[in-house]
């Protein structure tokens, strides 16, 4: 199938007022409308494409934070409060142990190279000793943590 498009094209001479009117025809080939899609498919295949992925890891995202998330933190929480039983452990003057028990934290961080901490508050001794040498900005949220926890329970 082809189509004859007529052209005119209009030119001026830079020196005359006249325009000259140049007449062209040009045949251009035009391809079926069956073609057209097929053309456009990959666009429309690609497009769709990405949007079926996304909606996929969108799901397991949603899929994810309702299970394999969600049992994290709960192993995460649970370890906090483990970790306020060990301060209240260790802070409780009642107790005749406080002493040796205070020592098996010094010897604790000695031991496992966290020395600089000796000087750090009790909650934060903690928490290094559980998480260990974890990324710091974790461990610096989990002691905030675990100190909100304590100005809560002082509060009440």
């Amino acid at each position: 199938m082809s189509t004859t498009i007529n052209a005119a094209l209009a030119t001026t001479d830079s020196n005359a007022t006249d325009v000259i009117n140049v007449a062209t025809e040009t045949t251009v080939a035009v391809q079926p409308a069956a073609n057209e899609a097929a053309v456009a498919a990959p666009s429309v295949k690609f497009s769709e494409g990405i949007r079926t992925r996304l909606t996929g890891l969108a799901n397991e995202a949603a899929d994810w934070e309702s299970t394999v998330y969600t049992t994290a933190n709960e192993g995460l929480y649970m370890l906090i409060q483990q970790c306020y039983q060990l301060y209240k452990d260790l802070t409780n003057t009642a107790d005749v142990n406080l002493k040796y028990k205070k020592q098996g934290l010094a010897d604790y961080l000695a031991m496992n190279g966290m020395s600089a901490y000796e000087s750090k508050s009790l909650p934060q001794k903690i928490i290094r000793c559980v998480f260990g040498h974890r990324d710091c900005r974790r461990i610096s949220t989990y002691n905030v943590a675990l100190t909100c926890v304590l100005k809560l329970i002082q509060i009440e």
